[in-house]
């Protein structure tokens, strides 16, 4: 691979909808986060105007999480939190960009795979940390889908337009360069730190 391709995805869809759980419970939680995305997007446009959309959310969404996590001094409450971005993070690569793929007839589990297998550690710990508070992170997927639909469909446009080529070739690319891609993209060090933490 010449060059990176990929806008590296944002952690903002978790941290802006679980902002939002303490205080709409589940019921409200889908339409929440899609106009919490709606707005992040219209700030992070504004704020960083010479960045690709996806980059510029990704950017204050990391400087979202890192304020967030350093405001927060309990150690099971950072851990939570922590593992609650890892989810978001976790579940944009592992489903909704598959089903983003699966959509338009393309199978992308081989980047899917690798990214799964590059995160084994921390979704072990994410899990460890939701055992002890009874919640069941698979819950968030069904609430967030339309928000995180939202998310893969501009990170995908972003994409393409860094590798120049057609939005309808963003799949393909994830099935050429699986590994790399899959390699490429990263939780955010503050988020990883707080999730690890004892």
């Amino acid at each position: 691979m010449n060059r990176v391709w990929v806008a590296v995805l944002i952690i903002v869809v978790a941290l802006a909808a679980y902002v939002g759980v303490d205080r709409l419970g589940k019921k409200g939680m889908e339409y929440y986060a899609t106009q919490k995305i709606d707005d992040m997007q219209e700030e992070a446009a504004k704020k960083y105007p010479d960045m690709p959309l996806t980059d510029a959310m990704k950017k204050l969404g990391e400087e979202r999480a890192r304020d967030m996590l350093s405001k927060t001094s309990d150690t099971d409450q950072k851990n939570l939190r922590a593992a609650q971005m890892f989810y978001g993070f976790y579940y944009i690569n592992t489903e909704a960009r598959v089903a983003y793929c699966r959509e338009r007839g393309t199978d992308i589990a081989s980047f899917a795979n690798r990214f799964q297998s590059n995160n084994r550690a921390e979704l072990a710990r994410a899990q460890a940390i939701y055992a002890k508070t009874g919640g069941k992170p698979d819950d968030m997927l069904d609430m967030l889908r339309p928000a995180f639909a939202k998310t893969i469909e501009q990170d995908m446009k972003d994409v393409t337009a860094g590798a120049g080529v057609p939005l309808e070739k963003a799949c393909a690319l994830f099935n050429e360069h699986a590994v790399e891609l899959a390699d490429y993209i990263k939780l955010p060090a503050d988020v990883r730190t707080a999730l690890m933490a004892d």
